[in-house]
């Protein structure tokens, strides 16, 4: 009630709202009830908290050894909040509950969702929610059919294990409650298993505008087919609603899924690749491979035995991350394929972008280039000061963790649970500003300025 009566920039608000919620998540993981035998320390309970938040999956604490069920059950639990954001799920629940939402909340919620359409925004914060249980409970079936029960002490562990499997899957966490995660002996080989998880880290990096306007495009041939079929009605129009941002995303992430695959299986298939006897087990695990760097955090391979050119892939893809709108991090797809047509664009000397019948705004080309440029400064900011606190790690090493962290992927060399103090802390700070955005915080901290009404003459700059 109190933010409802004052002025409060949206996107501050949601910036605080994720600072809360690491910081609910380090108290619950502080209590006893949370370890199995010695508390966590405040240090690990930050960043176990803030890589829970930031659905990153990188961890300081072996989950399955030193956190108790009630503990998995508060990591659980911030993943999904922080997957889809706390404003999310408040704004879902107080909706259910008085049946509407003030045009206030409507307005905020709009400008967080990129919505221009005020009305739908309650509606499609709902489907959001809906979605995101379907797909988490259709996930932990399909986990539950596609796992060894042997495994199991009873059907109840392995449900737990199913689920959480599917919440961090689909939310692009990458947590896991196994000690060597999806590299334990029981999962690296089982393919079907190793697909679904896939599947739903995919699903989840997409976006949730790109599925809600795949859903209306099925929902709309469905109509046309049932009047062509069922009543015997032509077909006078084709039901192509997908999109501008729907098209741009959807080929964006289909090119950087056959590149990692094609280069995985080319790089690795001698290395560690070679553990896998059958074509198929190849196929799936290069597969594999090319979908986790995309903010997953899931291995199914040994990482520190990966080959060079391998690792700078990851890194490459890990940057690039999930798209807009998604669970996922990283600069995102839509930002990489404006870069990337910007390049095309200057070197053919046109002076507009264009793409799918459309012309990209200069708004978008300019913050494309903003984003770039600040998730390098960071960068290079968090691998400076992490070769100055653990610089006995290695180069590669605290690069591809700094990568991890600011994509809110997961992946790691190895270093993390043996980083300094100094390091965690650093390293729980690029998972927040990957997670919220350097732009979204940019516009959080700093007062907007009146637009002004007047233009200087425009000069050339030598390059």
């Amino acid at each position: 009630m109190a933010f409802a009566k004052k002025n409060i920039n949206p996107t501050l608000l949601f910036v605080i709202s994720f600072l809360f919620l690491i910081a609910m998540g380090t108290a619950f993981l502080m209590l006893p009830a949370s370890a199995k035998s010695t508390n966590i320390t405040l240090t690990d309970a930050i960043f176990m908290s803030a890589s829970a938040v930031c659905v990153t999956g990188l961890a300081v604490i072996d989950i399955s050894i030193e956190l108790s069920r009630f503990g998995q059950c508060v990591i659980l639990l911030l993943i999904q909040l922080g997957g889809l954001g706390i404003m999310t799920f408040t704004s879902f629940f107080g909706f259910l509950l008085s049946g509407q939402a003030s045009y206030k909340n409507q307005l905020m919620f709009s400008e967080l969702l990129s919505d221009k359409n005020i009305g739908s925004v309650i509606g499609s914060l709902v489907k959001i929610v809906l979605i995101t249980f379907f797909f988490e409970l259709l996930g932990t079936l399909f986990i539950l059919f596609s796992s060894d029960p042997g495994q199991f002490n009873s059907l109840g562990e392995h449900l737990f294990f199913s689920m959480f499997h599917s919440i961090s899957a689909f939310c692009n966490a990458g947590f896991s409650t196994l000690s060597l995660g999806l590299y334990d002996e029981s999962l690296r080989y089982n393919y079907p298993f190793q697909f679904v998880i896939a599947s739903l880290l995919i699903l989840g990096g997409l976006g949730f505008t790109i599925i809600l306007n795949i859903q209306l495009f099925i929902k709309r041939w469905a109509q046309l087919l049932f009047h062509r079929v069922w009543l015997n009605k032509p077909i006078k129009y084709k039901a192509w609603v997908m999109t501008f941002n729907s098209k741009l995303i959807a080929y964006t992430t289909i090119i950087l899924l056959v590149f990692g695959f094609v280069m995985f299986f080319i790089l690795e298939y001698n290395n560690t690749l070679a553990s896998h006897s059958t074509i198929t087990g190849k196929l799936v695990t290069a597969f594999f491979l090319s979908a986790t760097p995309r903010t997953a955090g899931f291995n199914t391979v040994d990482m520190s035995t990966l080959a060079f050119p391998t690792i700078l892939i990851t890194m490459l893809l890990m940057w690039i991350g999930a798209s807009p709108g998604s669970t996922g991090g990283g600069i995102r797809t839509t930002t990489f394929a404006v870069a990337v047509l910007n390049i095309i664009n200057v070197a053919k000397n046109h002076d507009r972008i264009h793409v799918f019948k459309r012309q990209i705004s200069s708004e978008s080309i300019k913050k494309s280039f903003a984003i770039i440029c600040l998730s390098f400064l960071w960068l290079g900011v968090s691998i400076f000061f992490l070769s100055i606190t653990d610089g006995e790690k290695g180069l590669t090493a605290l690069a591809f963790e700094s990568f991890s962290a600011y994509s809110t992927v997961g992946l790691s060399l190895g270093i993390t649970p043996g980083l300094s103090t100094s390091g965690k802390l650093l390293i729980a700070c690029t998972m927040f500003l990957g997670r919220v955005g350097t732009i979204t915080l940019l516009v959080a901290l700093i007062k907007s300025i009146h637009t002004r009404y007047y233009q200087y003459p425009s000069e050339h700059v030598i390059f």
